[in-house]
Protein backbone atom coordinates (compact mmCIF):
# COMPACT_ATOMS: atom_id res chain seq x y z
CA UNK A 1 0.00 0.00 0.00
CA UNK A 2 2.72 2.22 0.60
CA UNK A 3 4.25 1.84 -2.93
CA UNK A 4 1.15 2.36 -4.58
CA UNK A 5 0.63 5.93 -2.38
CA UNK A 6 3.98 7.12 -2.98
CA UNK A 7 3.27 5.87 -7.33
CA UNK A 8 0.31 7.68 -6.68
CA UNK A 9 1.74 10.91 -5.16
CA UNK A 10 4.78 10.92 -8.03
CA UNK A 11 1.82 10.28 -10.75
CA UNK A 12 0.23 13.19 -9.15
CA UNK A 13 2.90 15.46 -9.22
CA UNK A 14 3.75 14.69 -13.02
CA UNK A 15 0.61 15.70 -14.01
CA UNK A 16 0.79 19.15 -14.41
CA UNK A 17 3.88 18.85 -16.39
CA UNK A 18 2.34 16.30 -18.90
CA UNK A 19 -0.74 18.58 -18.99
CA UNK A 20 1.62 21.60 -19.85
CA UNK A 21 3.69 19.59 -22.83
CA UNK A 22 -0.06 18.51 -23.78
CA UNK A 23 -0.91 22.26 -24.35
CA UNK A 24 1.84 23.32 -26.43
CA UNK A 25 1.04 19.82 -28.65
CA UNK A 26 -2.35 20.58 -29.43
CA UNK A 27 -1.42 24.80 -30.63
CA UNK A 28 1.68 24.14 -32.18
CA UNK A 29 1.04 21.03 -34.24
CA UNK A 30 -1.27 23.11 -36.19
CA UNK A 31 1.60 24.58 -38.12
CA UNK A 32 -0.24 28.09 -38.53
CA UNK A 33 0.67 29.62 -42.43
CA UNK A 34 0.97 33.14 -42.83
CA UNK A 35 -0.10 34.67 -45.94
CA UNK A 36 0.98 38.28 -46.52
CA UNK A 37 -1.45 39.87 -48.81
CA UNK A 38 -1.04 41.95 -51.64
CA UNK A 39 -0.06 45.71 -50.95
CA UNK A 40 2.33 48.56 -52.04
CA UNK A 41 4.43 46.35 -54.29
CA UNK A 42 8.34 46.59 -53.49
CA UNK A 43 7.21 46.42 -49.41
CA UNK A 44 5.14 43.78 -50.01
CA UNK A 45 7.77 41.57 -51.79
CA UNK A 46 10.25 42.59 -49.10
CA UNK A 47 8.24 41.25 -46.46
CA UNK A 48 7.63 37.92 -48.41
CA UNK A 49 11.53 37.99 -48.83
CA UNK A 50 11.98 38.65 -44.94
CA UNK A 51 9.51 35.97 -43.95
CA UNK A 52 10.07 33.48 -46.26
CA UNK A 53 6.54 33.59 -47.44
CA UNK A 54 5.18 32.81 -50.64
CA UNK A 55 2.89 34.81 -52.85
CA UNK A 56 -0.49 33.84 -51.55
CA UNK A 57 -2.25 30.65 -52.43
CA UNK A 58 -5.92 30.61 -52.35
CA UNK A 59 -7.22 31.30 -49.28
CA UNK A 60 -8.21 28.13 -46.96
CA UNK A 61 -9.69 29.81 -44.47
CA UNK A 62 -7.11 29.72 -41.10
CA UNK A 63 -3.52 31.04 -40.59
CA UNK A 64 -2.69 34.94 -40.00
CA UNK A 65 -2.94 37.10 -43.02
CA UNK A 66 -0.60 40.11 -42.67
CA UNK A 67 -0.41 43.29 -44.89
CA UNK A 68 1.89 46.40 -45.64
CA UNK A 69 1.12 49.82 -45.51
CA UNK A 70 3.04 52.98 -47.04
CA UNK A 71 2.15 56.54 -47.18
CA UNK A 72 1.66 57.43 -50.99
CA UNK A 73 -0.01 53.78 -51.55
CA UNK A 74 -3.42 52.82 -51.93
CA UNK A 75 -3.59 50.00 -48.84
CA UNK A 76 -7.75 50.42 -48.59
CA UNK A 77 -8.15 47.07 -50.11
CA UNK A 78 -5.66 45.27 -48.31
CA UNK A 79 -6.80 46.93 -44.74
CA UNK A 80 -10.33 45.43 -45.90
CA UNK A 81 -9.10 42.16 -47.05
CA UNK A 82 -7.83 41.73 -43.27
CA UNK A 83 -10.99 43.00 -41.93
CA UNK A 84 -13.06 40.66 -43.34
CA UNK A 85 -10.96 38.09 -42.47
CA UNK A 86 -11.30 38.99 -38.67
CA UNK A 87 -14.90 39.03 -39.13
CA UNK A 88 -14.17 35.20 -40.18
CA UNK A 89 -12.67 34.93 -37.24
CA UNK A 90 -8.89 34.76 -38.77
CA UNK A 91 -5.89 36.31 -37.06
CA UNK A 92 -4.93 39.65 -39.01
CA UNK A 93 -1.81 41.78 -38.98
CA UNK A 94 -1.32 45.23 -40.09
CA UNK A 95 2.42 46.14 -40.60
CA UNK A 96 2.54 50.18 -41.12
CA UNK A 97 5.60 52.00 -41.63
CA UNK A 98 7.16 55.25 -42.01
CA UNK A 99 7.96 58.30 -40.12
CA UNK A 100 5.37 58.85 -36.78
CA UNK A 101 3.22 60.94 -38.19
CA UNK A 102 2.67 58.75 -41.36
CA UNK A 103 2.44 55.86 -39.58
CA UNK A 104 -0.27 57.70 -36.83
CA UNK A 105 -2.02 58.58 -40.26
CA UNK A 106 -1.87 54.79 -42.25
CA UNK A 107 -3.41 53.74 -38.78
CA UNK A 108 -6.03 55.51 -38.07
CA UNK A 109 -6.68 54.50 -41.76
CA UNK A 110 -6.44 51.22 -40.92
CA UNK A 111 -8.60 51.01 -37.95
CA UNK A 112 -11.67 52.81 -40.12
CA UNK A 113 -11.57 49.49 -41.45
CA UNK A 114 -13.93 47.70 -38.75
CA UNK A 115 -13.42 45.12 -36.91
CA UNK A 116 -9.76 45.95 -37.17
CA UNK A 117 -8.33 48.26 -34.09
CA UNK A 118 -5.11 49.08 -31.97
CA UNK A 119 -4.29 45.26 -31.21
CA UNK A 120 -4.47 44.91 -35.23
CA UNK A 121 -1.73 47.25 -36.25
CA UNK A 122 2.31 47.12 -35.95
CA UNK A 123 4.56 49.79 -35.80
CA UNK A 124 7.61 49.80 -37.66
CA UNK A 125 9.69 52.31 -39.16
CA UNK A 126 10.97 50.33 -42.44
CA UNK A 127 11.41 47.39 -43.61
CA UNK A 128 15.29 47.32 -44.09
CA UNK A 129 16.39 45.50 -41.12
CA UNK A 130 15.13 42.13 -41.55
CA UNK A 131 15.59 40.70 -37.98
CA UNK A 132 14.22 43.85 -36.50
CA UNK A 133 11.03 42.84 -38.70
CA UNK A 134 11.32 39.39 -37.20
CA UNK A 135 11.75 39.92 -33.25
CA UNK A 136 8.83 42.64 -33.81
CA UNK A 137 6.24 40.00 -35.41
CA UNK A 138 7.62 37.58 -32.93
CA UNK A 139 6.79 39.50 -29.98
CA UNK A 140 3.46 40.36 -31.55
CA UNK A 141 2.62 37.05 -32.37
CA UNK A 142 2.40 35.86 -28.64
CA UNK A 143 0.74 32.27 -27.89
CA UNK A 144 0.62 31.45 -31.93
CA UNK A 145 4.79 31.98 -32.37
CA UNK A 146 5.44 28.61 -31.93
CA UNK A 147 2.65 27.26 -34.61
CA UNK A 148 3.41 29.80 -37.10
CA UNK A 149 7.53 28.98 -36.40
CA UNK A 150 6.73 25.05 -37.25
CA UNK A 151 5.86 26.58 -40.87
CA UNK A 152 8.16 29.39 -41.25
CA UNK A 153 11.68 28.77 -40.48
CA UNK A 154 13.16 32.03 -40.73
CA UNK A 155 11.19 33.49 -38.13
CA UNK A 156 12.14 30.51 -35.54
CA UNK A 157 15.16 32.20 -34.23
CA UNK A 158 13.39 35.29 -33.39
CA UNK A 159 10.04 33.26 -31.95
CA UNK A 160 12.42 30.98 -29.80
CA UNK A 161 13.98 34.30 -27.93
CA UNK A 162 10.54 36.29 -27.36
CA UNK A 163 9.70 32.96 -25.59
CA UNK A 164 12.50 32.66 -23.92
CA UNK A 165 12.25 36.10 -22.72
CA UNK A 166 8.64 36.10 -21.98
CA UNK A 167 9.08 33.22 -20.09
CA UNK A 168 12.43 34.46 -18.09
CA UNK A 169 9.86 37.33 -16.82
CA UNK A 170 7.22 35.38 -15.65
CA UNK A 171 9.44 32.91 -13.93
CA UNK A 172 10.89 36.04 -12.00
CA UNK A 173 7.29 37.48 -11.26
CA UNK A 174 7.08 34.33 -9.47
CA UNK A 175 10.06 34.42 -8.04
CA UNK A 176 9.65 37.71 -6.66
CA UNK A 177 6.05 37.11 -5.32
CA UNK A 178 6.33 33.48 -3.29
CA UNK A 179 7.47 34.45 -0.03
CA UNK A 180 7.67 30.33 1.46
CA UNK A 181 10.84 29.25 0.63
CA UNK A 182 10.21 26.47 -1.81
CA UNK A 183 6.68 27.34 -2.68
CA UNK A 184 7.70 28.81 -5.99
CA UNK A 185 9.27 25.52 -7.24
CA UNK A 186 6.58 23.86 -8.69
CA UNK A 187 5.17 26.86 -10.44
CA UNK A 188 8.64 28.01 -12.02
CA UNK A 189 9.25 23.96 -13.07
CA UNK A 190 5.99 23.41 -14.67
CA UNK A 191 6.93 27.69 -16.89
CA UNK A 192 10.06 26.01 -17.81
CA UNK A 193 8.80 22.74 -18.49
CA UNK A 194 6.79 24.39 -20.97
CA UNK A 195 9.07 26.26 -22.47
CA UNK A 196 11.17 23.27 -23.33
CA UNK A 197 8.07 22.06 -25.42
CA UNK A 198 7.69 25.17 -26.94
CA UNK A 199 11.08 25.48 -28.68
CA UNK A 200 11.18 21.85 -29.48
CA UNK A 201 8.01 22.92 -31.16
CA UNK A 202 9.30 25.79 -32.73
CA UNK A 203 12.17 24.32 -34.63
CA UNK A 204 9.80 21.47 -35.69
CA UNK A 205 10.87 19.01 -32.87
CA UNK A 206 8.10 15.94 -32.30
CA UNK A 207 6.51 16.08 -29.12
CA UNK A 208 6.44 12.89 -27.55
CA UNK A 209 8.43 10.50 -24.99
CA UNK A 210 11.69 11.32 -26.21
CA UNK A 211 11.48 14.71 -24.62
CA UNK A 212 10.97 13.55 -21.29
CA UNK A 213 14.65 13.66 -20.71
CA UNK A 214 15.22 16.80 -21.31
CA UNK A 215 12.38 17.52 -19.32
CA UNK A 216 14.22 15.77 -16.96
CA UNK A 217 16.62 17.98 -17.55
CA UNK A 218 14.74 21.06 -16.35
CA UNK A 219 13.47 19.45 -13.39
CA UNK A 220 17.03 18.86 -12.14
CA UNK A 221 18.37 22.55 -12.96
CA UNK A 222 15.33 23.71 -11.02
CA UNK A 223 16.01 21.81 -7.92
CA UNK A 224 20.14 23.36 -7.96
CA UNK A 225 18.90 27.04 -8.77
CA UNK A 226 16.02 26.66 -6.26
CA UNK A 227 18.57 25.62 -3.82
CA UNK A 228 20.78 28.59 -4.81
CA UNK A 229 18.08 31.18 -4.21
CA UNK A 230 17.27 29.88 -0.63
CA UNK A 231 20.69 29.84 0.33
CA UNK A 232 20.89 33.33 -1.25
CA UNK A 233 17.84 34.64 0.75
CA UNK A 234 18.97 32.94 4.35
CA UNK A 235 22.00 35.29 3.74
CA UNK A 236 20.00 38.08 2.79
CA UNK A 237 16.87 38.30 4.08
CA UNK A 238 16.33 41.73 3.70
CA UNK A 239 16.61 41.90 -0.25
CA UNK A 240 15.33 37.96 -0.29
CA UNK A 241 12.76 38.78 -3.13
CA UNK A 242 14.94 40.33 -5.11
CA UNK A 243 17.28 37.64 -5.14
CA UNK A 244 14.77 35.10 -6.08
CA UNK A 245 13.43 37.01 -8.83
CA UNK A 246 17.01 36.98 -10.08
CA UNK A 247 17.66 33.91 -9.87
CA UNK A 248 14.52 32.75 -11.13
CA UNK A 249 14.84 34.89 -14.43
CA UNK A 250 18.68 33.40 -15.04
CA UNK A 251 18.04 30.62 -14.12
CA UNK A 252 14.85 29.85 -17.23
CA UNK A 253 17.07 32.35 -19.16
CA UNK A 254 19.49 30.32 -19.27
CA UNK A 255 17.94 26.48 -19.62
CA UNK A 256 16.15 28.42 -22.43
CA UNK A 257 19.13 29.38 -24.04
CA UNK A 258 20.66 26.23 -23.92
CA UNK A 259 18.03 24.53 -25.25
CA UNK A 260 17.13 26.72 -28.48
CA UNK A 261 21.11 26.50 -29.13
CA UNK A 262 20.38 22.41 -29.03
CA UNK A 263 17.51 22.17 -31.04
CA UNK A 264 18.70 24.94 -33.58
CA UNK A 265 21.92 22.91 -33.94
CA UNK A 266 21.94 19.88 -33.13
CA UNK A 267 19.95 18.84 -36.42
CA UNK A 268 18.58 15.10 -36.61
CA UNK A 269 20.80 14.79 -33.38
CA UNK A 270 18.10 17.01 -31.41
CA UNK A 271 15.58 13.86 -31.60
CA UNK A 272 18.34 11.51 -29.75
CA UNK A 273 17.92 13.95 -26.23
CA UNK A 274 20.97 11.64 -24.40
CA UNK A 275 23.35 13.24 -27.34
CA UNK A 276 24.00 16.92 -25.99
CA UNK A 277 21.11 18.58 -24.11
CA UNK A 278 22.58 17.94 -20.75
CA UNK A 279 25.84 18.75 -21.02
CA UNK A 280 24.01 22.14 -23.05
CA UNK A 281 21.98 22.85 -19.77
CA UNK A 282 24.71 22.04 -17.29
CA UNK A 283 27.11 24.55 -19.53
CA UNK A 284 24.63 27.33 -19.60
CA UNK A 285 23.58 27.16 -16.05
CA UNK A 286 27.31 27.25 -14.63
CA UNK A 287 27.96 30.37 -16.95
CA UNK A 288 24.89 31.89 -15.41
CA UNK A 289 25.92 31.27 -12.11
CA UNK A 290 29.18 32.40 -12.67
CA UNK A 291 28.24 35.82 -13.76
CA UNK A 292 25.92 36.14 -11.13
CA UNK A 293 28.34 36.36 -8.29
Amino acid sequence: MGSLRVLGKGASALRPLVNAVRSVERGATAQMSLTVVDGPKDATARLREILGVDVPRPSSGTGILIAVAQTGHEDAAAAATLADAKRAGRRAIMIVTGTGEQRQALERAAIGHAPLELSNIVHIVSLDDADLVRRTLAAVLGADGAAVARSHPLLRDAVADALIAQTARQASTVGAAVVVPGADMPVITIIQVRLVAQLAAVYGRPLDVRRGLEIAGVLLSAIGWRALARRAVTSIPVAGFALRAGIAYSGTRAAGEACKAYFAGMGDRADAPLDGLAKALNGALAQRKGTSH
